[in-house]
Parts: structure tokens; sequence; C-alpha cells
């Protein structure tokens, strides 16, 4: 159900992270993945992974933050590859407060209201707009986090798994989700927000 054979996918971020492990997890599932980053070495060390292990992939450089790169890097993605559904990436504090984290919060907030509003907006065309609301995440940015808090990072990832489920959640597990609201699994499904945060909220 959730294959995504013949399917196209352009993954932002894709060169670490989150974004890393939905492209390979994506290029697994079967579809053609666009690696979209800054960073060119990483990415396309992702891209060389994804074409090593049998799939296939690109790597578009592009700064999201610009709209001529992201309009060059899906103009680039069609021609070469297609087009894909839309899933954002928000987090567990676009939909609660947090400390010391007040543009963060302010940010994952809209992106939670934009997939709303784009789900609504799209709906006639068929594209269904879909976002993930991650718990904290064992990504190099969790440990940058800690160290701009100033905080130990062994001391900031054991009070970070402080949850239902006791842990803080890989990548992969981050992964997973996307894979299901990009899947035929959910067809049905759009201007959702999938909380994938280990019980964290419901705490």
């Amino acid at each position: 159900m959730c294959a995504l054979t013949g399917k196209k996918a352009i993954v932002t971020g894709g060169a670490s992270g989150i974004g890393r492990a939905v492209a390979v997890l994506f290029a697994q599932a079967g579809a053609t993945v666009s690696v979209v980053d800054l960073d060119e070495p990483k990415g396309s060390a992702v891209v060389g992974a994804i074409i090593a292990a049998g799939g296939q992939a690109m790597f578009i450089r592009a700064d999201v933050s610009r709209a001529e790169d992201c309009q060059n890097a899906v103009a680039e993605t069609a021609s070469a590859l297609g087009g894909g559904a839309i899933i954002n990436n928000a987090s567990g504090w676009g939909l609660t407060g947090g400390g010391r984290a007040a543009v963060y919060c302010a940010s994952k907030d809209a992106v939670v209201n934009l997939t709303r509003v784009m789900a609504i907006d799209h709906g006639a065309k068929n594209i269904r707009v879909n976002c993930i609301a991650p718990g904290d995440t064992d990504t190099s940015m969790l440990r940058d986090e800690a160290k701009q808090l100033g905080e130990p990072v062994d001391a900031f990832l054991k009070d970070s798994a402080d949850r239902p489920l006791g842990c803080i959640s890989r990548p992969e597990e981050i992964a997973a989700a996307v894979l299901y609201l990009a899947s035929d699994a959910a067809s049905f499904v759009t201007g959702a927000i999938l909380t994938v945060d280990g019980g964290s909220l419901a705490d």
C-alpha cells in the first residue's frame, strides 16, 4: 500500500537528517527522487548511495528561501523526473509552545496552517497537502540545539527522551510517516497534521 513505484518525489533538505532518511526510503519504495539542498557534497553523496542501492535519484542545488530557486528546482525536476504529493515538515512545537524557541514555534505553526490552506486551495486539482509534526529526532540539528542553549548534549538528549515511549525518534521513523502520506494508502487524506512524537503531546 505504501509503494511509490513509478512516482516522482522532490525532497527538500534531502542532504541530511530527516530529509536524507525520506529520500532514501522513497527510493527504496520505488520513487525516482530529486534531492534538493544547498549542501552539494552531502546531497550528491545521498544520490550516490541511492543509485548504488539500485534506486534512481538526482541532486539539485537550491536555497528554498528563494522563490526563483524553488521554481527552478521544480522545473528541472518536472523536465527530468515529474512531480509528486506535498508533505510539509512542521513540528510538535508548531502545535504547542516551547521555551526559548519563539521564532521556531511561530514558524512551525505557520507551516501547520499553510498546510491546511494549501489543501483547500489545491484539492480541486487532486493535489493532496499534508504535514508531519515530528518530536525530537536524533539528528545533528538536535545536538546543535543543545549547544546553542549552552546545555550538555547528553543531558539534553536524556531530557528530550522524557515522553511516553521513553526515547527520541530516529530519522527513519519520521520518514515512514512521510512515506504513508505520500502513498496511495493516504489517498483520501489531505489537510492533515500527523504528529510523530512518541506521545509527547499526549503526555
